[in-house]
């Protein structure tokens, strides 16, 4: 099991070896379908290079965490699933080794479920984050950056606390000066990138789609206006939040029917690529619509 392994985390799976073997038999026990030699690649290729730039203090500790996490996702097939996660683990885990040491199975699974909902999320960019957070520096605020970027790569339920963050921290870190935090609090179409309001109105983002095809909905869309860039969809059978912003969108399946607001905005009848939607709700800069035999809705900023 040790070949080919760095002398560091050789000498720790030789003196721990049994402790590690509980583990994995157990791992097993739960999850039939956890494959001993795919465990073992995953040891070599991923867990390896991350065990030997731990530092000395807080090595075993580290490595027994990241050990048991790894039985986790290898069990569930993650990083097959999404390569960009392994890609994670290879390129970003070993580079903040040091915190690692310090909280290592907080970290690892931040760092984790970060790229699996990019990669999770239609139209955000992984690949973008995790290089990103190559360039970021390994300190205590790693997080609260890899935030501000995830952000920025298309989960725009993000939004208010990358902007809280970006008041809070230094404008090096983030990326956003002060004067654009506020500009970007004052129109949620604006992005760091891009920071022009544009020609409006305008459509900026199709979303949903009928549940036979692979979408969320069962029926045409029910609108209502929540808050802040924000709206409920209903299909009938149940109810979603919408998140937009102009770094993307996001839905969150809710649990119950939820109250809508008044609307703040102009109707569809404002934006002319919305002529003959029949459903709609208005935020102060953006109007959601929905067509009569469409599973689809629509949001434009205005």
């Amino acid at each position: 099991m040790e070949e080919g392994l760095s002398p560091a985390f050789e000498r720790l799976l030789r003196e721990r070896r049994e402790r590690y073997n509980a583990a994995f038999a157990q791992a097993r026990h739960r999850r039939p379908g956890l494959k001993g030699p795919v465990f073992l690649e995953h040891l070599r290729s991923r867990l390896d290079p991350i065990v030997a730039a731990l530092p000395e203090k807080g090595r075993v500790a580290a490595t027994d965490a990241l050990y048991d996490l790894s039985l986790e996702l290898v069990a569930c097939d993650l990083f097959a699933r999404h390569p960009v996660v392994a890609a994670g683990w290879e390129r970003l885990l070993p580079r903040v080794a040091p915190l690692l040491a310090q909280a290592p199975r907080k970290l690892a699974v931040s760092l984790t479920n970060a790229l699996y909902h990019l990669d999770e999320q239609p139209g955000a960019r992984a690949t973008w984050w995790l290089e990103r957070m190559l360039e970021v520096p390994a300190d205590e605020h790693l997080l609260e950056v890899g935030q501000v970027l995830a952000w920025r790569a298309g989960l725009p339920h993000y939004r208010e606390g990358a902007l809280e963050l970006c008041e809070r921290l230094p404008a090096e870190r983030t990326g956003v000066s002060s004067q654009l935090v506020e500009a970007l609090r004052q129109d949620p179409w604006l992005t760091v990138e891009d920071p022009a309001p544009g020609s409006r109105p305008r459509v900026m983002f199709r979303v949903g789609g009928f549940r036979g095809f692979g979408g969320p909905f069962v029926a045409p869309p029910e609108l209502r206006y929540a808050g802040q860039n924000r709206f409920f969809v209903g299909d009938g059978e149940g109810w979603w939040l919408l998140v937009a912003d102009g770094y993307g969108t996001s839905l969150h399946r809710l649990a119950a029917e939820p109250r809508g607001l008044k609307d703040e905005g102009p109707g569809a009848r404002a934006v002319s690529e919305l002529a003959g939607c029949s459903r709609h709700a208005s935020g102060p800069r953006t109007v959601a619509a929905s067509r009569e035999l469409s599973h689809y809705v629509l949001l434009a900023a205005v």
